[in-house]
């Protein structure tokens, strides 16, 4: 199985564990907690679904190799945001049993995971502040793009030049032009492409 892939699902159940699990109460003012709220985050994470498509969609060895590896990827999260981590597993592992013809492989569930992570980055960039509070959504990014750089930085260099030429593929299809514009930017933004 292709070594972006299994770097695109930890970065998806990073993503999701930390939006959903930053939702807390505030010990000085329990009406006013801090964080995202359930319901802003469903919204925000509205982008995985086209995970589920895509292992729906994949060849049965192929969707039963993805599932597994969700699963490790899964039982690996702290105790803490396992919960969140489990809810998203089975939401998107959760495809009937059917028999498949041709499908679309590994390739077409990497480049979801891709789509995935850009889209709800974006989505909290654009993000009003009643959503997301603006250092929310700046810690979030940081920490999901910290660890993504850290894990790309073990695999060979040519595993992230596939990403960014995955990432910009993408871009390239966004119609609506203020999220064009951040996808355009967003190998830059996530860290993958050094400062000159």
């Amino acid at each position: 199985m292709n070594h972006l892939t299994h770097v695109l699902t930890e970065t998806v159940v990073d993503l999701v564990v930390t939006i959903r699990s930053s939702y807390v109460s505030d010990p000085a003012d329990p009406g006013d907690p801090q964080g995202v709220t359930p319901a802003a985050a469903a919204n925000l994470l509205q982008p995985m679904s086209a995970v589920k498509t895509a292992l729906a969609q994949a060849p049965e060895q192929d969707r039963q190799e993805l599932v597994q590896l969700f699963r490790e990827t899964v039982a690996q999260v702290p105790a803490e945001g396992r919960q969140f981590a489990t809810a998203l597993y089975e939401e998107v592992t959760s495809v009937p049993d059917r028999k498949h013809g041709r499908g679309h492989g590994h390739a077409s569930v990497t480049r979801a995971l891709a789509k995935a992570v850009m889209d709800v980055l974006n989505s909290i960039e654009l993000a009003d502040e009643d959503i997301i509070d603006d250092d929310d959504a700046v810690e979030i990014t940081e920490w999901v793009s910290g660890n993504l750089n850290t894990a790309l930085a073990k695999r060979p260099e040519a595993e992230r030049q596939e990403l960014i030429r995955m990432l910009r593929e993408i871009a390239d299809t966004e119609e609506d032009p203020e999220r064009r514009e951040l996808a355009l930017q967003f190998p830059e933004a996530l860290g993958l492409i050094p400062e000159e």
